[in-house]
């Protein structure tokens, strides 16, 4: 046992150290020996009666998951061709060429795809490809910033910030979301810098995988609510496609009425095309939904699949995510001002100013989790990205079947997002017209722009100061 646990211990230095120093060759030596580590660590896991042992285990099992997962993503393994390139029609000397669509390899190199894998997706060679997009005046540098260590640390805490719980993959995604493309090694050194407690804490968590097959994007999205915050008035609603597992949307709400959660549905049929398929629940928030996809997918058996949200896998595990990384920090913030006595979640007041001060900041951090989930290397696809899964399916359907069921929708007329009014923060207070007077909703919204004219401003103390100064003035206005 102790043998074991020593041998786990070397190999994750060794695997650290490489890293760091790029070997990619010992990196493949170390990989079959850390995978035989992490079935051995398994086995004593799942039968170990001695508690001290069986933690023991757990913690050397999270390190080698970890490390796996890395050397996955720093050896890159090759992704299989996508489709057959037709060839030119050629009665002179020499062999056809093959007709390479521009548009499409644009599309798949803004993803951040490297040249090798497109054309490996292509199924030519990387020196056909690059010799034709340059002379298609296409660039070929691979895109990198030179961005000092220092000025990195800025981006990097503003992230671990924002998203404390986010680990090395995310992080890297997330830079690469605001256009900075570093080295992941760089990313894993920085971060050990600036976040060594958080690295351990993260060692003590594993994921349980599940299987979850799905022909091609759009054949299927798999869409529900997260109730984290709906206690302070504040409802999300998403949906994941399910084979690439690009988030179509996640948004914020002040309620889950049908109409709304169809307007959010609608923008992102706007956006991304009508999908075959929605899985959802049986809730009466997904009604209109469901008639929607009757109704534009009329050839279709069976078009809105509806079900126990626990079995509705892709888009579970994508609010596990979400919880963990965004929704947990603003829970306690809220705690905290619960416990300070100055929020009762039964109190409208308390939850107008509430609303005006953070449902902007949920908002930012939830779609800019968004732009991290969809850049971020998935390591049971080969390290691909959500939006490079996405983006290869889209450019397979479209050559090799020109006339697609994924149509695009006209839905001008039923989603109220396209309100004319340019006022955010006027859109959500609208929403507490149920319970306030418009004339109220109106005075309030004055007053809290007087008093905090942005509410997303930087009080250093996560918003509960400038949140605690509105709910003092609006009390005594509004008693």
């Amino acid at each position: 046992m102790e043998e074991l646990f020593s041998a786990a211990e070397e190999c994750l230095h060794r695997a650290e150290f490489c890293i760091i120093e790029e070997d990619e060759l010992q990196l493949s030596a170390l990989y079959p020996k850390l995978e035989s580590i992490f079935r051995a660590l398994g086995n004593i896991y799942a039968n170990e009666s001695d508690g001290d042992v069986a933690e023991i285990s757990n913690f050397f099992l999270n390190q080698v998951t970890d490390i796996l997962e890395i050397i996955e993503e720093v050896l890159k393994h090759p992704t299989e061709a996508g489709v057959r390139l037709p060839k030119t029609a050629n009665n002179g000397p020499g062999r056809p060429s093959y007709i390479i669509p521009e548009e499409e390899v644009k599309m798949l190199k803004n993803t951040g795809l490297a040249w090798t894998k497109i054309a490996d997706f292509f199924n030519v060679s990387a020196k056909t490809l690059k010799r034709r997009m340059k002379a298609s005046n296409l660039q070929l540098v691979e895109r990198k910033t030179n961005i000092q260590d220092h000025d990195l640390d800025v981006v990097l805490r503003d992230i671990i910030d924002e998203h404390p719980s986010s680990g090395y993959t995310y992080v890297w995604a997330s830079l690469k979301a605001r256009n900075i493309f570093v080295p992941f090694r760089r990313v894993i050194t920085r971060m050990k810098v600036l976040d060594p407690i958080g690295i351990f804490l993260r060692s003590r968590r594993r994921i349980l995988r599940r299987k979850f097959k799905v022909k091609a994007s759009r054949y299927l999205w798999c869409i529900d609510g997260d109730e984290k915050l709906f206690a302070f008035r504040m409802y999300i609603h998403g949906a994941i496609d399910g084979y690439s597992r690009k988030v179509i949307y996640v948004t914020l709400t002040h309620n889950k009425t049908a109409e709304k959660i169809l307007d959010v549905f609608i923008d992102g049929v706007r956006a991304h095309g009508v999908p075959i398929r929605v899985r959802g629940d049986r809730g009466t928030e997904m009604a209109l939904i469901k008639e929607f996809m009757s109704e534009v997918n009329t050839e279709i058996n069976n078009p809105f699949i509806a079900g126990r949200s626990v079995h509705n896998t892709r888009i579970e595990r994508l609010w596990g995510e979400v919880n963990r990384v965004v929704i947990s920090k603003f829970k306690i913030i809220f705690m905290q001002l619960e416990d300070q006595g100055l929020l009762d979640e039964h109190s409208l007041v308390d939850l107008l100013c509430l609303s005006y001060i953070y449902y902007g900041r949920v908002n930012k951090s939830i779609q800019n989790f968004v732009a991290m989930w969809n850049a971020h290397s998935l390591s049971t696809e080969s390290s691909h990205t959500p939006d490079q899964l996405w983006a290869m399916s889209t450019i397979q359907q479209r050559l090799t079947n020109p006339a697609p069921h994924h149509q695009q929708c006209d839905c001008s007329e039923s989603s109220e997002t396209l309100s004319t009014d340019n006022s955010f923060y006027h859109k959500q207070l609208l929403d507490f017209s149920a319970v306030m007077s418009v004339s109220d909703l109106k005075f309030f919204e004055f007053l809290a722009m007087q008093i905090v004219a942005d509410p997303l401003m930087d009080d250093h103390n996560d918003g509960k100061q400038i949140y605690a100064l509105l709910r003092t003035v609006v009390c005594k206005l509004f008693e």
